[in-house]
């Protein structure tokens, strides 16, 4: 990270914020049409997502459950070939950027340090921010040793205040002035590192985001509105 001489930074979740997708279930689909993640494992997942769309399951145990599937279905795979198909996959998967997604973090880039946090993995999360140029990517790693997958996961972005803890322990070791950051979240998982900066916004916001954003006065923003003007405009205001 180049930027020592920054003192605020810009916080941005990936999926459904500047992807229109969801990662941890898109990559694990594309593995398995490369024969790389068994059709079993996959199957395993979307079972997850049907629970959690009946009401079985919590936004959060239905994610954590997926990870620990994907990280299963990929033990003592070869960690350069999952970081082959992760730029491959991110090749494709830009595609899916908003409109206004590029030309938002392009002009935070002057002047923040730009900081990716999503609960996805981090393979393919790193290869899709490197074409945003972030200065840092926090997301779901597993654990590898010898360059070998061990199947278990090592850090699990989906925990409970996984996500605000790790930019709070961030922000202290690079001098982040917080109340004058930004934080960009579609999802209700999303408020607890939200509500750490000055300038939280709501951006997408799903069903639950909404009410918390409405609570707390928060920005809502949606991918039809001018968001870099909305931007400028908080900054002239504070």
């Amino acid at each position: 990270m180049k930027k020592t001489n920054f003192t605020k930074a810009a916080f941005f979740d990936i999926d459904g914020t500047l992807i229109r997708s969801q990662i941890v279930m898109e990559f694990p689909k594309y593995l398995m049409e490369q024969k790389i993640f068994s059709k079993t494992a996959y199957l395993n997942i979307l079972k997850v997502i049907t629970k959690y769309g009946m009401g079985f399951l919590t936004y959060r145990n239905a994610g954590i459950q997926i990870l620990e599937i994907y990280a299963d279905a990929l033990k003592d795979k070869d960690e350069k070939e999952i970081l082959l198909h992760s730029k491959k996959f991110a090749e494709e998967h830009i595609k899916k950027a908003y409109s206004y997604s590029e030309l938002l973090v392009d002009y935070l880039r002057e002047n923040y340090i730009l900081v990716a946090i999503s609960a996805s993995p981090i393979d393919p999360v790193k290869e899709i921010t490197n074409y945003f140029h972030f200065d840092k990517v926090f997301a779901t790693e597993r654990e590898i040793k010898n360059n070998i997958a061990t199947g278990k996961i090592k850090t699990d972005m989906l925990e409970k205040c996984a996500k605000k803890n790790t930019l709070l322990n961030f922000s202290g070791k690079n001098n982040i002035d917080l109340k004058k950051s930004f934080a960009f979240g579609d999802s209700g998982s999303d408020a607890e590192f939200l509500s750490i900066v000055g300038h939280p916004i709501a951006l997408n916001p799903n069903r639950n985001l909404r009410k918390i954003a409405l609570k707390n006065n928060w920005n809502m923003f949606t991918k039809n509105e001018n968001i870099v003007e909305k931007i400028k405009l908080i900054e002239r205001e504070n």
